[in-house]
């Protein structure tokens, strides 16, 4: 009986036992091991101090890895990360309601491939202001000039390209303008400084620029005075006068205006205009008639003429007639 209680109670504490593993494991994630991983490097140029072994590899804020070993190249004078990629934590489209599934190493790849062209890059980042840093996968800016990448190492690893962090590039920045400040020839600024004041000492104390001066002052005070008296002349007072006679000019001049539309449409210009055209017109054919009046005058006069003296000649052709075999006297 005692044989019995004893394996019972051994029992109990492997079973405990193993359940608080279980909770350690899951609490501390130390199952990541049975999860499948990816191996991937990227290259920096700057210093990684902060960086450590353990560190998270993070894809626009999602942690998807850790840092696995970080390392010195000494071909190129870059520092080599290596990271383990979690393949649980990239997931397929779902399709037709089907849950999606963990992706396989191969798509991981053929996606990374594809990110990679579209400007995904790896960039250090610090975790909060605990100085420890993080790698995060993120894209370049769309504006930035294209680079040639490489999609593996030699070794075969899967290679993400990189790029200079925010700090690295205040960091540029800064040495560049310490640079230039530097550079700076101090001593001939000071010799065309101390030029600059010789001149304007020797302008100063020329009598031209100083009887400009006085002029200047001289016009300034004229200036003030006549605004002065401009004031002076037209207070409020006088221009509200002034604006109400300007008022009734306009009213006056709009009163005359009306009243010379108003002649021009009695006087029916359009009207006159033609009546006076068509008197025009008659006046010339009334002249014509006079004309050929005239002219049959002149011809009956002629005839007139040329009867009396037919008598004058004849006068016995009063009677018989005028004698056609008679020449007519010249």
């Amino acid at each position: 009986m005692q044989m019995e209680t004893e394996k019972f109670k051994l029992g109990l504490f492997v079973t405990v036992s193993f359940i608080l593993i279980c909770v350690l494991f899951i609490v501390f994630g130390l199952f990541d091991f049975v999860d499948a991983k990816v191996p991937t490097v990227t290259q920096f140029q700057e210093s990684v101090q902060g960086l450590e072994t353990g560190a998270l590899v993070k894809y626009r804020g999602v942690p998807i890895g850790k840092v696995s070993d970080i390392t010195i190249t000494t071909s190129g004078n870059l520092i080599r990360v290596d990271m383990e990629i979690n393949l649980s934590k990239m997931r397929s489209e779902s399709v037709g309601g089907v849950k999606p599934a963990t992706i396989t190493a191969e798509e991981f790849y053929r996606y990374m491939r594809r990110e990679i062209q579209r400007g995904l890059r790896a960039r250090l980042e610090f975790n909060g202001i605990s100085g420890f840093k993080y790698i995060e996968l993120d894209y370049r800016d769309p504006g930035a000039p294209p680079e040639a990448v490489s999609e593996r190492m030699e070794d075969g690893i899967f290679y993400i390209p990189s790029e200079p962090s925010m700090m690295a590039g205040l960091r540029s920045g800064v040495t560049e303008v310490i640079a230039k400040i530097a550079s700076i020839d101090y001593k001939l600024l000071s010799e065309k400084v101390e030029a600059v004041l010789d001149n304007t000492q020797a302008l100063l104390a020329d009598p031209h620029w100083k009887r400009m001066l006085q002029n200047s002052e001289k016009l300034s005070k004229q200036l003030t005075m006549t605004v002065d008296n401009l004031n002076q002349s037209f207070t409020p007072e006088k221009l509200d006068l002034l604006t109400e006679k300007l008022v009734q000019s306009l009213e006056q001049i709009k009163l005359l205006t009306e009243r010379i539309d108003q002649t021009v449409a009695d006087a029916e210009v359009a009207k006159t205009s033609r009546a006076f055209r068509e008197a025009a017109l008659s006046f010339r054919n009334s002249e014509k008639s006079f004309r050929d009046t005239l002219a049959k005058f002149n011809d009956t006069m002629d005839a007139m003429s040329e009867l009396v003296k037919a008598l004058d000649e004849d006068p016995s052709s009063l009677i018989h007639g005028k004698n056609p075999g008679k020449p007519a006297a010249k």
